[in-house]
């Protein structure tokens, strides 16, 4: 019902389970609403942290090199531009990259890897994993190369920031990272607008 009223520039899912069928899906409800309503969407998608203790007889306590095998195989083969993955490390991190991305100190053709907004704030101590191994950098690092939003730190500067806000686009596609899309479906929902008037 929200369609008929509002045109919203994205969408943060929460609380969901995620396997590549569920994230195809939430590509083609993308794509339906696009076609349906004409309404221009990108969508956050809160992928589920590090498991650190194993809860439950079906649970299994992950290290950092697991976790970065199994969120990997979770989006491999997927082509979904419309789609940011963000993995839970922290409780609030979707919503702290969300916030970024309404930051109205920038534009949309910013990116979300910068540093002169500041730094994110809010997010607590790194997670740790069944080790309890603080979360590395590198770690960050494959799982940005696995095409997903995850922040960063640089050694000798204070603060964490964020990489960058990367989709499921395929290789070498022209909406690999957020600004590019963010760009593109901004001009396309008021060439809507002004077709409608016309």
């Amino acid at each position: 019902e929200a369609q008929q009223t509002q045109s919203f520039e994205g969408v943060l899912v929460l609380g969901q389970k995620w396997d590549q069928a569920s994230i195809n899906a939430a590509h083609a409800l993308n794509q339906e609403l696009i076609a349906k309503w004409g309404r221009w969407q990108f969508m956050l998608l809160a992928v589920p942290g590090i498991v650190a203790k194993a809860t439950g007889k079906d649970a299994t306590a992950q290290d950092w090199p697991a976790y970065e095998v199994a969120l990997a195989a979770l989006q491999d083969g997927i082509k979904a531009d419309s789609i940011n993955l963000v993995p839970q490390l922290w409780p609030n991190l979707a919503g702290a990259y969300a916030g970024r991305l309404c930051n109205r100190a920038v534009s949309i053709a910013d990116s979300p890897c910068r540093v002169k907004t500041g730094a994110l704030v809010g997010l607590g101590n790194k997670p740790v994993d069944k080790d309890g191994i603080p979360l590395p950098l590198a770690t960050l690092q494959t799982l940005e190369q696995n095409r997903y939003s995850v922040p960063m730190w640089y050694p000798d500067y204070d603060g964490l920031y964020w990489a960058d806000g990367r989709t499921l686009d395929v290789e070498g596609g022209d909406y690999q990272v957020i600004e590019n899309l963010r760009i593109a479906y901004k001009v396309a929902r008021r060439t809507r607008i002004r077709a409608i008037a016309r």
